[in-house]
């Protein structure tokens, strides 16, 4: 997995854990990310303690109230210094977050889940104070935020993001740049063997979803609708409940591709696409085959979204 997608495809994971241990060189890996992040002036004021024992983590997860992770088989407490970096000043804040968002990176690219939990053991019931007392840290130290470490036997919530122009510009506030609009679906039916998506295979030979440009007049779901009718001859029910919005850069373009999906049922039939110049073939495949398939980290994404919502609101 390459970082851009391992950035793009994590979320914060609140579910249960498998109780299966932890390496060690999976924990010594993970922290040595943690170590390796910027620190201000180079004081790294950020230090790490990594529990795997389950007495003293059964310990930690004691005091910890409202209870958190409680099946993670192994967490990591994050050590913070404020010490003075330059004249009166320290970035101990910005040293830690930079080191836990490496640290959530690699947990990841490992294929564990992890939360970045700060202010629910920092509040006033100063829960971090009890957890450090356990640890034996010492008083110059301030314990600030706990990641647990597990894979997970859940899929993490999706969340829905602002675009692209709503936050980040080029060379003044505001000031966005030209995007290319599309639509499409997450097509999907049910069958004995669990739930098979449709996905297209274009003239390039990459596998995605069904999607095209916006015509003038038309609306998201009608543009949506076409362009399934057209890439793969299916005719879906959407569902507009699910949008979520994929974006990418177009080439060295200097433009923004923008695409509109939604989900799109059908039942299982033969599906063949208009033009076979533009579109090779359609495959219905399982949600795990069309993760492999897939050729972009913002599909995948889409994907398994999409795949969630169905689960959330009308069982697997």
């Amino acid at each position: 997995m390459n970082t851009f997608e391992t950035i793009i495809g994590r979320r914060s994971y609140r579910g249960a854990y498998s109780p299966d241990r932890i390496a060690r060189s999976d924990l010594i890996r993970i922290m040595q990310a943690g170590l390796a992040a910027p620190s201000g002036c180079n004081k790294q004021t950020t230090s790490m303690i990594a529990i795997d024992d389950p007495e003293t983590l059964a310990a930690v997860k004691a005091v910890i109230d409202p209870p958190i992770a409680e099946s993670a088989p192994a967490c990591i407490c994050v050590l913070a210094q404020k010490t003075i970096a330059y004249r009166d000043r320290t970035f101990f804040i910005q040293d830690y977050a930079a080191a836990i968002e490496n640290m959530l990176l690699e947990i990841e690219d490992l294929g564990f889940r992890s939360c970045w939990y700060e202010g629910h053991i920092t509040d006033e019931d100063r829960i971090c104070d009890k957890i450090a007392q356990i640890l034996k840290v010492p008083e110059d130290y301030e314990l600030v935020c706990i990641l647990p470490v597990g894979r997970g036997l859940e899929e993490p919530k999706s969340l829905i993001k602002k675009t692209f122009n709503e936050r980040a510009w080029f060379n003044a506030f505001g000031n966005t740049i030209e995007t290319e609009r599309s639509c499409g679906a997450v097509v999907y039916a049910r069958t004995w063997q669990g739930l098979r998506f449709a996905l297209i295979r274009s003239a390039s030979g990459n596998w995605g979803l069904p999607k095209g440009h916006m015509e003038e007049g038309e609306s998201e779901q009608e543009t949506a609708l076409r362009e399934v009718k057209e890439e793969t001859g299916l005719t879906v029910t959407l569902n507009a409940r699910f949008r979520t919005i994929e974006e990418h850069p177009l080439g060295r373009s200097g433009r923004l591709k923008e695409v509109a999906y939604f989900l799109g049922q059908t039942a299982l039939k033969t599906a063949k696409p208009k033009d076979t110049r533009e579109i090779r073939s359609v495959e219905w495949v399982s949600y795990r085959k069309a993760l492999r398939l897939l050729a972009f980290p913002g599909d995948r994404r889409v994907l398994r979204d999409a795949r969630q919502f169905i689960i959330r609101h009308n069982g697997d």
